[in-house]
């Protein structure tokens, strides 16, 4: 099995152990792996991993991101890490997750098969 992203974490939450405030975290189930109590084991990506899930979104050629209410639907099932159907601007249907630990959007056609998407070439000759 593979490793499935479990969800981004509701705001306002304590980083563990230090009394300061995050804006989110990532969790990771790592379905290979098992800890001593023989639950899986897990990763945690918080915001100073450097993956924003919207940033990195807005790189992408997606229709949904276009329109304040479906890209508030996007970015909310992603965030609890969901794949979410969407629609890239040449009409083309496609599955997307998001993937913290790479810094990653994925990109999957309808039978899950995974695509390469170019970021929009506008943004990226800007950066």
């Amino acid at each position: 099995m593979d490793n499935r992203i479990l969800a981004s974490s509701e705001v306002g939450q304590m980083k563990e152990g230090s009394g300061e405030m995050i804006d989110s975290i990532w969790i990771k189930l790592d379905f290979e792996k098992r800890n001593e109590q023989g639950n899986f084991s897990y990763k945690k990506f918080y915001p100073d991993h450097g993956f924003h899930l919207e940033t990195e979104l807005s790189r992408f050629p997606i229709k949904e991101l276009e329109n304040f209410q479906e890209k508030e639907v996007l970015l909310s099932s992603l965030g609890r890490g969901n794949s979410q159907k969407a629609t890239l601007e040449n009409s083309q249907s496609v599955f997307i997750e998001a993937d913290p630990e790479s810094k990653k959007i994925q990109f999957y056609d309808m039978d899950f098969n995974k695509l390469d998407v170019l970021p929009n070439q506008t943004q990226e000759m800007g950066r």
